[in-house]
């Protein structure tokens, strides 16, 4: 099954393909993100008072799940995201955060092959390559400020499904 991520061009101004095998009770997929901007939605309220800009060149990674009857499958995620921070100086850092969380999917067939997957996942960062999850940087006025590693935490997305 091929999928095209609808959440990521409409909320994040990115885009996400998927390739998804599946077994009578066995699911495994491969996701990759890219572009992705978190300026409009999905900063932290300290990075929105920060006035920081964080985006995503990629985001990539695989999950494994279970099949129930009904169309549902629940997975183990394991995933890498990259970001790119810009702060209201023009200083720029980039880093990779690491997550692994638990997702639920459900598959609605539509026609032909054609379908919508709905799924919610939670990735919580468990690894990043800042020192301490965090980063220091040099804010308005000369100020100390301290950028922690962004978590998505709860995310959910929309995919239109190819069955081939």
């Amino acid at each position: 099954m091929l999928k095209a991520g609808l959440s990521q061009p409409v909320l994040l101004s990115g885009a996400n393909m998927a390739i998804s095998y599946k077994t009578r009770r066995w699911v495994l997929e491969y996701s990759h993100g890219m572009g992705l901007s978190y300026d409009h939605i999905g900063r932290t309220q300290t990075e929105r008072d920060q006035n920081l800009e964080l985006n995503s060149p990629w985001t990539t990674g695989f999950g494994v799940g279970y099949r129930l009857p009904w169309r549902l499958d629940f997975r183990v995620e394991v995933k890498a995201h990259r970001y790119d921070v810009t702060t209201p100086r023009g200083e720029s850092f980039s880093y990779t955060t690491f997550s692994i969380g638990p997702a639920i999917n459900y598959h609605q067939p539509i026609y032909r092959g054609l379908g919508l997957d709905l799924t919610i996942r939670f990735w919580p960062n468990v690894a990043s390559t800042l020192d301490n999850d965090e980063r220091e940087y040099t804010g308005d006025g000369g100020t100390r400020k301290i950028h922690a590693s962004h978590e998505l935490g709860v995310f959910p997305n929309a995919s239109l499904t190819y069955v081939f």
